[in-house]
């Protein structure tokens, strides 16, 4: 009998630690055998030409450039796993002893004449490789509680990563993480008012409807709901993928993430000068958080990103004076022209502006824009335990960090930029998601297109 025996990843996609197959096809029948959770791999780390985890020897890889890539991969991974290099020497010998012992299991059948029988491989396999997964199935196999204690390790340590545009994998930011440990903690409570630790078969629709009136007694917002469920849904997916469960229950439609619109508002020219010529002297603490905050206006980052410029980030492009800085979230390099403004505001600070805290800057920055007279009395509607409420805020006190990016990102946009241009300092991924971003009212649209050709007067070019 004649078979190819063939090694592949269950998610060569995923951005974590994924399992291996054995498989090969006989007679119009596959065989497939997991080599278990304790061989599983990293994507990046195997080779699906090879089939073989990858490797910097010269005897499998006689391409210079090729060994080099795999030094760096191996290297590179090795700062989370120590013990990689093993580990890979060990998976790897434990492929070529599969392939040894199947191989010897169809040379037995055909010198005694026997049939094959694919539950016989299997157990062969089982004994030989896994005798003690065989022993501690049941037992070893993790309950949705214990696998969300492993997520959230696995994020914690960086051996759970994600894959960016650019194909690299990445560790998961602080404040990811952060939102998961919150997460868990009200999941957790969850399970206890129903006096019941759910596992895996027990996420069903009847459990979204449950999950979301707790929230509605607690008067979460949907979007505060809809984060706790997509959380649980990645969870679920991730536990899906790994072969923990067969659920699909979280896949419905009816299993869905809620979500509202929120009053998202930014700050016209005039509102951003008034806060700049603010006398705030004798107010350090709300000098500081003005002076952050208009960095924000004025580069259109995020806080991560605008909070932390230092002289280091300044540099000459062809006589312009830039911040290049590579952003936190996207890992991406990013320049932005200094305005005289902000120039104004590095200055003060000698280019290097001092640490604050979000949530500090926060709460000043609202009192900031109260001394500025920004007033203005804005409709919000909110949505909790279920219903909706109207209520007028002051425009002060909707201020937050992040008002700055949007507040920058639409006053470029009204200045005439190009949304293309934009879109490398924000970097939003596609214009339509730009425009969304901003804000853009029919009055300032009008300002806008009044400086046009059409309006301005100018004579109407043909069309041919």
């Amino acid at each position: 009998m004649s078979i190819s025996p063939k090694f592949v990843l269950r998610n060569a996609k995923s951005d974590s630690l994924t399992s291996i197959k054995f498989y090969f096809d006989l007679k119009n029948e596959r065989f497939v055998y997991s080599l278990g959770k304790d061989k599983r791999i990293i994507p990046q780390l195997w080779d699906k030409d090879r089939m073989r985890p990858i490797s910097a020897k010269v005897k499998d890889y006689p391409n210079k450039k090729q060994r080099d890539h795999n030094k760096y991969l191996i290297s590179k991974w090795s700062k989370i796993n120590s013990n990689l290099s093993n580990d890979l020497l060990n998976l790897n010998t434990r492929i070529e002893n599969i392939v040894i012992t199947t191989y010897q299991y169809f040379n037995e059948l055909s010198l005694n004449g026997e049939k094959y029988n694919k539950a016989n491989l299997k157990e062969r396999l089982y004994k030989t490789f896994d005798i003690d997964r065989i022993q501690k199935k049941e037992k070893d196999k993790l309950n949705l509680n214990q696998y969300i204690e492993q997520f959230i390790k696995e994020l914690k340590s960086g051996v759970r990563t994600y894959t960016n545009s650019r194909n690299e994998s990445i560790r998961y930011a602080h404040s990811t993480i952060k939102s998961y440990d919150e997460w868990k903690t009200q999941f957790d409570l969850f399970q206890k008012s129903t006096r019941k630790k759910l596992d895996f078969e027990d996420i069903t629709i009847d459990t979204h409807t449950k999950y979301v009136q707790y929230f509605n007694k607690k008067n979460y917002t949907p979007n505060t709901i809809g984060r706790h469920i997509k959380s649980l849904k990645v969870i679920m997916n991730a536990a899906f993928d790994e072969g923990l469960h067969k659920n699909t229950e979280y896949q419905r439609k009816k299993f869905k993430t809620l979500k509202s619109e929120v009053k998202e508002i930014y700050l016209n020219h005039d509102e951003i000068e008034s806060i700049r010529k603010l006398d705030l002297s004798k107010k350090p603490k709300y000098d500081l958080a003005r002076d952050v905050f208009l960095c924000g206006c004025y580069t259109a980052l995020r806080y991560s990103d605008y909070s932390r410029i230092k002289e280091n980030h300044i540099v000459d492009i062809d006589g312009v004076r830039c911040i290049q800085i590579t952003a936190r979230k996207t890992k991406k390099e990013v320049f932005i022209p200094i305005r005289p403004e902000l120039e104004e505001i590095l200055s003060k600070y000698d280019y290097n502006l001092p640490k604050t805290y979000e949530q500090k800057v926060n709460e000043n920055i609202k009192e900031v824009c109260k001394l500025a007279k920004i007033k203005e009395l804005i409709s919000v509607k909110k949505i909790k335990g279920g219903l909706e409420v109207v209520t007028k805020k002051p425009k002060h006190d909707l201020v937050k960090t992040h008002t700055a990016r949007r507040s920058g990102a639409t006053l470029m946009y009204n200045s005439g930029m190009k949304p293309i241009d934009i879109m490398k300092i924000t970097q939003h991924t596609t214009e339509r998601n730009l425009l969304r971003y901003i804000k853009v009212g029919a009055k300032e649209t009008a300002v806008r297109l009044a400086k046009s050709d059409f309006f301005i007067g100018n004579p109407l070019k043909a069309v041919k």
